[in-house]
Formats: structure tokens, sequence, C-alpha cells
């Protein structure tokens, strides 16, 4: 008996388009070699494709996720190049599960089904529970490492749940991530001195520092302009709820179909998407902009939570030094800028942000200079096992 493997919607818009991420395009060599092995061992190989046309944005699944992807006919539609060349039957579904793949596993007699692709919470686990049902005394597998969920978080939570659904979840290698990786979030009073030295120590540990840096990246990300980006940057947005209600605040992911692209809630999930990649890839620093509450729900063990304050003396001397206005003009500033970002953690948070239990390295900079608070988060970086 033969097995069959299944590659799920390995398509240029998920892996490098409209909808890519890194973690799909780093599935893709494992996928190739997956797809050779079952192929050596005489095994059949099937694709299924996402497949929208020009009406996508009125479907059901538009209204939902405002992304045009897979349109019949376009690049995007196609598989991505290092998967074009295998032979195999595919089969093209306008939704997330293909029904007619999963009548054409039951009617092959397979020894096994192995599931591939993308994305592991969405295409991929309704093709698998699909299989099952239509094979329910058939093994029915999806291989982790050739898979990528839309976050590393709902990967996880996909192949949890496929497990409870008794879909056999060949654990991916873990790689044991070396510990010169972390990222440093820096939450900061205006003129404490929290962005100086943020900036002075990314040069010395040769890594990125991000701060403004952030909403050009998202703009570049999200197609948006950067000027919406800059008017909302780190500013509370006006839904009343989020406002009085403290439990309540907007999630983190996916922009909402039923509000405008550039509300300030769909604003911040493009941006929190942004922060969740950076962290992903590199060692870097991240000023302000929720990071720290962002990559919190990520669980990211290699996170670093660094707040830095003063006392108002400090802060108006500083301000005065670096912005070269008067004492009148430096007070104004202070007080309307930590207005404004109190109000953007406790909106988009929904906690506040002078709370020192949200942070792992509060640093009192009044009696500090700049390249002495360099030093200290240096010593913590250590004291934590990092390397640097």
């Amino acid at each position: 008996m033969k097995r069959l493997l299944v590659v799920v919607d390995m398509q240029k818009d998920f892996i490098d388009g409209s909808l890519g991420t890194k973690e799909a395009s780093a599935i893709v060599p494992r996928v190739a070699e997956r797809i050779r092995e079952y192929q050596a061992a005489g095994d059949e190989v099937i694709f299924t494709m996402d497949t929208h046309d020009e009406t996508y944005l009125d479907t059901l699944e538009g209204q939902k996720l405002p992304v045009i992807h897979c349109v019949k006919g376009t690049p995007g539609w196609e598989l991505c190049q290092e998967l074009a060349g295998f032979e195999g039957q595919h089969f093209e579904k306008g939704t997330f599960g293909s029904v007619e793949c999963a009548e054409y596993a039951a009617k092959g007699g397979y020894e096994s089904v192995e599931l591939i692709g993308l994305c592991t919470d969405i295409c991929v686990i309704s093709n698998a529970l699909l299989i099952k049902a239509y094979l329910p005394q058939t093994p029915v597998s999806v291989k982790a490492d050739c898979c990528a969920g839309v976050t590393p978080e709902s990967h996880g939570n996909a192949l949890r749940a496929m497990k409870m659904c008794q879909i056999d979840v060949i654990e991916e290698e873990v790689p044991v991530m070396g510990k010169n990786h972390f990222v440093i979030t820096i939450g900061r009073q205006y003129g404490s001195g929290g962005r100086i030295v943020g900036k002075m120590l990314a040069e010395e540990l040769g890594i990125h520092f991000y701060d403004e840096e952030i909403l050009k990246l998202t703009s570049e990300t999200s197609a948006i302009g950067e000027q919406y980006f800059r008017l909302a940057d780190e500013k509370a947005g006006n839904n009343l709820l989020y406002r009085i209600v403290k439990e309540m605040k907007p999630d983190l992911y996916m922009p909402k179909a039923d509000e405008k692209l550039t509300t300030p809630e769909n604003l911040f999930r493009f941006q929190s998407d942004v922060i969740r990649r950076i962290a992903a890839e590199e060692t870097c620093i991240i000023a302000g902009r929720c990071a720290d509450y962002v990559l919190e729900q990520e669980n990211l063990d290699e996170l670093i939570r660094v707040f830095v304050y003063a006392n108002m003396d400090t802060r108006v001397r500083r301000v005065m030094d670096v912005d070269k206005v008067d004492e009148k003009e430096a007070l104004k500033r202070i007080k309307r800028i930590d207005k404004e970002r109190k109000e953007y953690c406790r909106y988009f948070a929904g906690r506040d942000w002078m709370n020192m239990e949200y942070y792992d390295l509060p640093i009192n900079s009044s009696r500090l200079e700049f390249d002495q608070m360099a030093v200290l988060i240096k010593d913590y970086i250590r004291l934590k096992g990092f390397e640097i």
C-alpha cells in the first residue's frame, strides 16, 4: 500500500507575498525534501491550492481577512519556485479545507496520510480534520517542521488541537537557540534618557535599535502610508470602552474587516506584527510602542524588559539639553508625552505604564550617566546567561 503526502497551499502569496512570513519561507527546503523522500519511495504526493478571484473581498472570508491573496492566474497563486517542478495532482479550493481532496484520500486505500504546508492553524488543520473524518481508521499525521502558522504561537496551538483529535504530530526538531539571541524592550519616561541609552547600547553590541524605524517598516509591510503610523505613534485610540474598562483592549492579530484599515487598532495590529517578526529574526533593542506587551504574548524566553525613569529635575534638564528648549517648554513636553504614553499603554495593553511589576529591570536614571546605564543593562544581560 502506498502512503499519501498532502502538500497544503505552498503558494507564493503565503510564503513571500501578501500573507508571507519568515516562518513560511523557512520551511520551503524541508517541504521540498519531504516531497522528494515520498516520491523516491514510490508514494503519492498531491497539492492543495488556495484559489480566489477578483470578488474575494466580497466573500465572508474576505470580510474577515481583507488581504487579497491567491487570486487564480496571478503570480501569488502559483506554487513557490522550489516546488513548481514536482509532479502531483492539484486540488483548487475556495475555502480552508478541500472536501474533494479528502474524498480523493478516502478512495485511495492508502496506508497512511501525512500533511505538510501552510498555514498550520488554518488550512493544514482544516484539511487534516476533514481527512481524518473521511478516514477514521487510517493513520493521519502532520509533520510539524514542514508546517508554519500565522504566528509561532498559533502554529503550536494548532498542533496541540490536532493531537487532541488523534492526528499524529511528527514533532519538529527544535534547534537550541544560542544564548546570544535576546530582545530588549525599553519603556521610558520622556527625558529619562531611555532612548539615548538604548541607541548607545545597540551601537556597543553591534545590533539594531528600533524606535521610529518601526513606523517605516510597518508602512512598507502593510502598504499603508507612513504618515498614518506617525500620526498614531504611541497615542491611544478613541474606542470609549477600551479607555474606560481596564480589562478590555484590542486583540493583536489580523486587521478587522469591519473597521477601516487605518483605525488606531488596525495600525497597532500591523505594527505588532512587525515587532514580532523583528524579535524572532534578530537580537535587537526596541523602544516603546508596547513592544514588551506584544512580545510577552509570544512567550518569548529571550525577552528583557527595561523601564527607564528619573526625577522631574533630571528630566527637565535633559530635555532642555537635548531638545534645546527652555525650562517651561521642557516641562510642558514631559507632561504631554508622558500622558500620551500612559494612555497608549492603558488603551492597547490594558495596564499601568508605570507599574514596575511588568518590567525585568527598572532603572532610576536620576543619578546615572548614560554610559553607566548601559553598563548596568549589559551586566543584567550577562546575569541572565546571554553572551555579549
